[in-house]
């Protein structure tokens, strides 16, 4: 027996926990990259709200400017409290 799939609600789509993981996966895999790379990535995953993927993944946007061809994304730091 195969345990019930689990899902997150990203922006209004649901999403599997497996296709996050997918996700996470590829995304770390070009941590730093751009993020229109990113978005990409994501996109090409069938999400439709990439942006709000990418928060709730724990990614974040580093801007420089005001330009988006030059944000990247790196994985948010965890500080303990």
């Amino acid at each position: 027996m195969h345990p019930a799939a689990q899902y997150r609600l990203i922006g209004m789509q649901l999403v599997s926990d497996g296709k996050l993981s997918i996700i996470t996966k590829k995304l770390k895999a070009v941590n730093g990259c751009a993020l229109s790379t990113a978005l990409q990535v994501i996109e090409e995953e069938g999400i439709l709200s990439p942006e709000t993927t990418l928060e709730a993944l724990g990614f974040v946007v580093e801007w420089r400017g005001l330009d988006p061809d030059h944000a990247t994304i790196r994985k948010r730091s965890s500080v303990l409290r």
